[in-house]
């Protein structure tokens, strides 16, 4: 799991900004602010906002990765593994 700070996306190789979501998840960020954006950034947190198209605030990188689906995939074939292993209900 990233710490929060600067790095880059594992499959695009772009800046990111490493946040923590509210419930303490790591979640990639783009570095430069947007107009219509709908992150603040308070500490190391990325806190959703309303979207506002005169005020620029950040974006998570996942909305414009362009292999974000390739993560999400990736996501779900590791939650199914650990179900698998378990013994859980596919």
């Amino acid at each position: 799991m990233p710490e929060p700070g600067v790095g880059r996306c594992k499959s695009c190789s772009q800046p990111v900004l490493w946040c923590l979501t509210k419930n303490e998840k790591p979640m990639p960020v783009n570095p430069t602010p947007i107009l219509n954006g709908n992150l603040d950034l308070v500490g190391d947190h990325a806190l959703y906002v309303k979207p506002d198209p005169a005020v620029a605030r950040y974006v998570s990188h996942w909305a414009t990765c362009p292999n974000a689906d390739q993560h999400r995939r990736e996501k779900a074939a590791e939650k199914q593994k650990a179900k698998d292993e378990a013994g859980g209900p596919a």
